[in-house]
């Protein structure tokens, strides 16, 4: 068993991605390196600069308890072990940055990992930064930026902003934009256009649908989607003067706003909770 776990790891293997059922083929040890670089500095660096808070903080705790039902939604859509990690970072009294095991959650059990596949094992990092701002390393890690809880205030519109980036991750976008490389070349050189663009609508949609049936099946109503876009979209024409063109926001809550989609949502939301389904309006602005 362990031997067939490494060839996949070094071959590769096909997934099917959760609520989209799309079936993509990922390479296992590509995700391990670029991700593990990537999330070695970005992790260190912002605890050597005193930016991420410790996990027994009230924004982590409050974070971690969101995250913990979106692991348990995904855990049953997708029949993969997605948990929190059993490992914490440190900071020791020379200053450097260590990771130490710590058993997180008691759903870390052995039996959880027996019975189901291979997942992911996640963590979820506050840095105390003021922006309203999120992003995502593509192993598994989501980073939420302090600016966030000052305008989103509930825990469904923080759901809906964590569930996105978890939905980038498990969509496998980040090892997917690099399949775009060899095509944008011949786009831009042959046929003079850039599908870039393109191709990170695709995503963002992607990984907004995924958020909203995620959080939906986590118990959390999914129409806050459409208020957190419009926010977003709000709070950028006032920093930028403009949209910034990648996020795609016009497009996006578009996107969200088609019958199928919220309705889909909706229906899942409904059968979490039992029938039920809160009458508030989230379709204006607060």
């Amino acid at each position: 068993m362990k031997c067939l776990s490494l060839v996949t790891f070094l071959i590769g293997r096909f997934e099917i991605v959760p609520f989209t059922n799309k079936i993509v083929y990922v390479f296992p040890f590509i995700d391990k390196i670029w991700g593990e670089l990537y999330y070695s500095r970005c992790v260190k660096e912002g605890y050597k600069k005193g930016e991420v808070l410790s996990q027994d903080h009230s924004l982590s705790v409050r974070v971690e308890s969101i995250a913990v039902k979106l692991l348990e939604a995904l855990r049953r859509e997708s029949g993969r072990c997605h948990v929190l990690a059993d490992q914490q970072w440190l900071v020791g009294d020379d200053g450097e940055v260590k990771l130490v095991k710590s058993c997180r959650r008691k759903d870390n059990d052995e039996s959880v990992r027996v019975r189901l596949k291979e997942g992911i094992d996640w963590e979820f990092f506050v840095l105390d930064v003021p922006m309203a701002c999120s992003g995502y390393i593509n192993i598994g890690k989501v980073l939420v930026f302090t600016g966030m809880f000052d305008r989103y205030k509930t825990d469904a519109e923080l759901a809906i902003i964590i569930a996105h980036e978890v939905g980038h991750v498990v969509s496998r976008h980040a090892q997917r934009r690099l399949t775009w490389f060899p095509f944008k070349l011949y786009h831009r050189f042959i046929n003079g256009s850039d599908p870039e663009i393109s191709y990170y609508l695709w995503h963002e949609q992607e990984a907004d649908y995924i958020a909203m049936l995620l959080s939906a099946s986590a118990g959390y109503d999914p129409r806050v989607a459409l208020l957190a876009l419009r926010k977003m979209k709000r709070d950028l024409k006032k920093l930028k003067g403009s949209e910034v063109p990648l996020l795609h926001l016009k497009e996006r809550i578009e996107f969200v706003s088609k019958p199928e989609v919220m309705q889909k949502a909706v229906s899942v939301h409904q059968e979490r909770m039992g029938g039920q389904c809160t009458d508030r309006e989230y379709l204006v602005e607060k």
